[in-house]
């Protein structure tokens, strides 16, 4: 008996409470909450229904999840901030890929 209580203290009701918290957020979100899902994606809600959010992770980009496996919010200045660094690199990367490119170019007309 002292060991069914034990195990019910330390483990099912811990749990239990978590359930209940993440039940509690995910009823609470609403468009503009910034979040993070359980496979790590930020984003900002666009658009939710039930069974479903639309994120925007980046400009212009959006994708489709299952709103039971958004995990948590997060700051919005940090999923700015961070969607803004990603764009800001894609753009060094083309511009690197670019000159590059043009290098290669240059040699191939002077050989």
């Amino acid at each position: 008996m002292l060991i069914g209580v034990v195990f019910w203290f330390f483990l099912i009701r811990p749990e239990n409470k978590r359930r209940q918290e993440h039940e509690k957020l995910l009823a609470g979100l609403k468009k503009g909450d910034a979040v993070v899902t359980e496979s790590g994606i930020l984003g900002k809600i666009v658009s939710i229904s039930n069974a479903i959010a639309v994120l925007e992770v980046a400009d212009k980009v959006k994708i489709s999840v299952l709103r039971s496996k958004i995990a948590g919010l997060q700051s919005a200045e940090a999923v700015t901030k961070e969607m803004e660094s990603q764009d800001s690199s894609g753009k060094k990367d083309a511009a690197e890929k670019s000159t590059d490119k043009d290098k290669k170019d240059e040699k191939a007309k002077s050989a």
